[in-house]
């Protein structure tokens, strides 16, 4: 096997590379070869999250939300988000889970219908909240840093120029700041 040029010799270990078209292989002849046993595992879960998705539109005859009044439909929608990201993480996970497994050869026979709550669906969705946790937090930290730095510079700037206010470039900074948490918010 080929050895990576970067290993970590000093801990006496070897790192392997990973050939990335065997990965590439083997991922497109699991897709190819087993693709009746994941449309098994997957069918009945995104049959769900379309039913949850489908319950949230205005106008859908099963959804009690009303069509003309749009301040009502968003009120409704803002209450419904949160429960509606609780179950579809947990179908995401489970989906998740059940490739997971059958690719890892976990898994055998043929699956017509497949729902699991098992620990392996909790770590998933774990892991997941954590993914999401950290996001947030790397935002949080990177638009401190960022308007810490603006206003620094802002009145290293202005002090630069020996006829502006300071105040004018921390200001500057500030409507720079603002400017990026309103592209932040509208990211996520």
């Amino acid at each position: 096997t080929p050895v990576c040029a970067n290993a970590p010799f000093a801990l006496g270990g070897v790192m392997n590379k990973i050939s990335v078209f065997g990965t590439i292989g083997h991922a497109h002849g699991l897709a190819i070869s087993h693709f009746q046993r994941l449309l098994g595992i997957t069918w009945a879960p995104l049959a769900a999250s379309i039913a949850v998705s489908l319950m949230l539109t205005p106008g859908f005859p099963l959804s009690h939300l009303p069509m003309g009044d749009v301040d009502e439909t968003a009120r409704q929608t803002a209450r419904l988000v949160p429960l509606t990201f609780a179950i579809l993480l947990l179908i995401r996970s489970m989906v998740a889970a059940g490739v997971t497994e059958l690719a890892l050869g976990m898994r055998h026979g043929f699956t017509f219908v497949y729902f699991s709550l098992g620990a392996t669906v909790w770590r998933f969705v774990g892991a997941w909240l954590l993914v999401f946790l950290l996001m947030i937090v790397l935002i949080v930290a990177s638009a401190i840093a960022l308007g810490i730095l603006l206003a620094l510079g802002g009145g290293a700037l202005a002090v630069a120029f020996h006829g502006i206010n300071p105040g004018f470039g921390v200001l500057a900074a500030a409507v720079i700041l603002l400017a990026f948490y309103v592209l932040i918010l509208f990211i996520i």
